[in-house]
């Protein structure tokens, strides 16, 4: 096993990940493409069953336009479905948090703890995409800190519970309108982009899921994992 062997099995290891996250992420886009589909149709049934527009051409023609687009996504959908049998171990995920985060906090003049669980447990997703879904709310934790005094943010675990959850809470400021940060294309102080809304479905496609919460005043998320036995 030389130093060759080792990079292969990296560089085979990154792009599984990135096959992954990238199928979770089109997957995730059909599925919001589908429900837009839904509601266009509902729409054009709606005003359909207006006497003045009964008869119009144009609204069965948009009907048919929306039951196509719904099609494909939903085919989509059925393509991207697999199944993972991977697991990670908790506690060397976080001790790889700790180390690829930690030198950024402490250049950015930030107080971080990332809280370490005694038992080794396993659970679902795998270890690198339940990587950088910690880093990504890590990153989002830092963005929120920007001008604040002291700076703290804290990775927390409970292993004691179904699901097992895993905490990342920061002292800044709670998010006005929490349901904006898991919109995909929304803009303004209280949007994170498409990185938040692919860490919460890539955790939905395992079982488990990841919300926003106010703690004693703190913005948090959490992230809820199931056991890989269970999952």
């Amino acid at each position: 096993w030389d130093q060759s062997d080792s990079l292969r099995t990296r560089e085979v290891s990154t792009w599984e990940t990135l096959v992954a996250s990238t199928r979770i992420a089109l997957g995730s886009a059909l599925h919001e493409l589908r429900n837009y589909s839904r509601q266009a149709s509902e729409v054009q049934r709606r005003l359909l069953e207006r006497p003045a527009l009964a008869g119009s051409e144009e609204l069965r023609a948009l009907g048919t336009v929306v039951e196509g687009i719904q099609e494909i996504a939903s085919s989509g959908l059925r393509a991207t479905v697999t199944e993972s049998r991977k697991a990670a171990n908790l506690s060397i995920t976080l001790e790889e948090v700790l180390v690829l985060a930690g030198p950024t906090m402490a250049e950015e003049g930030i107080q971080f703890t990332v809280d370490l669980p005694a038992d080794a447990a396993l659970v679902q997703p795998e270890q690198r995409p339940l990587l950088q879904v910690l880093l990504n709310l890590l990153r989002n934790a830092r963005r929120e800190l920007e001008g604040i005094r002291p700076k703290e943010v804290r990775v927390a675990v409970c292993t004691n519970t179904h699901p097992i959850t895993v905490t990342v809470s920061n002292n800044g400021a709670p998010v006005a309108d929490p349901r904006r940060l898991f919109r995909p294309f929304a803009s303004g102080h209280d949007s994170a982009g498409l990185g938040l809304f692919v860490s919460q479905a890539l955790m939905r496609s395992c079982g488990g899921d990841l919300r926003y919460e106010t703690r004693d005043g703190q913005p948090c998320f959490v992230l809820e994992l199931m056991p890989a036995a269970q999952a």
